[in-house]
Parts: C-alpha cells; sequence; structure tokens
C-alpha cells in the first residue's frame, strides 16, 4: 500500500484492529528545486543534500516540517514520527504536509503492523540483566 506525495488527502478506509502504520521509503517534495527528497518525517535522507525546512501556514501541519507525512483522523491532523499508532474504528488519511502538492513526485510505503503482533514480539525480546547492557536475546 503506498501514499503518494502528489495527490491530496489519499483515504484508506477505517482501521480495523490497534496497531502501528509505518512508513518506508523516500518522496520528493519539490522537483523543481534540487529535488527536495525526504523520508515521512520530513528529513532528508542521503538524496537531495538539503536541510529540513519548517512547514508554512499553506501545509496541513502547520507545525510540522515540509515533505513529512501528515495522518488526518476526524478534524485532527498529525505528523509522522516514529509510526502513527492506530485504534481499531479510526478513519485514516494521508498525504504530504505541502501547501503545493503539484510539484511532488513519489510515494511512501505503507506497513501496519497489529498490535497483538508488536506484544508478541515485545514479550519474546528481554534485556539480559546479568549481561552488559544492551545485550538482548529472543526466546525461542
Amino acid at each position: 500500500m503506498d501514499v503518494y506525495a502528489d495527490k491530496d488527502w489519499q483515504s484508506f478506509g477505517t482501521v480495523k484492529e490497534d496497531g502501528n502504520l509505518y512508513a518506508d521509503g523516500t518522496w520528493n517534495f519539490n522537483t523543481n528545486d534540487r529535488g527536495r527528497v525526504c523520508q515521512a518525517t520530513g528529513t532528508n535522507s542521503t538524496v537531495g543534500n538539503y536541510y529540513t525546512i519548517k512547514a508554512d501556514p499553506s501545509c496541513p501541519f502547520p507545525s510540522g516540517n515540509l515533505g513529512q507525512l501528515v495522518m488526518k483522523s476526524g478534524n485532527t491532523v498529525t505528523g509522522y514520527g516514529i509510526c502513527f499508532a492506530l485504534k481499531a474504528g479510526q478513519s485514516l488519511e494521508l498525504r504530504i504536509n505541502d501547501g503545493d502538492i503539484s510539484d511532488n513526485a513519489g510515494s511512501l510505503q505503507l506497513r501496519f503492523v497489529p498490535s497483538s503482533v508488536s506484544q508478541a514480539i515485545h514479550d519474546r525480546v528481554n534485556y539480559d540483566s546479568a549481561g552488559a547492557a544492551g545485550e538482548y536475546w529472543i526466546q525461542g
């Protein structure tokens, strides 16, 4: 499932179960200016060689970064950090945080991880208090 940089709010329906939504890849928020390539957080990747730009009032999430992935659920708009925490029954709309999408290109790939899966993984990863700090193991 992808969300596109050159499209307005894109509806992904209603969330079926609690979980986290992750966005992978990069997209471009200004093909006319050195190829402004960024990740879902609106921060630059190794491509594009630019500094992070704060969004302006024309963006759907003015307090975020230009190029950041944003989510609208009801009347609330939030910006992407590490992931979006979603609740069952929540409507989901996504887009790039940019007031002018006409010069954008690319898409981000979306990955949904249900809370049940996240909890199962969490339960299998344990801190080794007998070992050095930061040592972990996976229980079989």
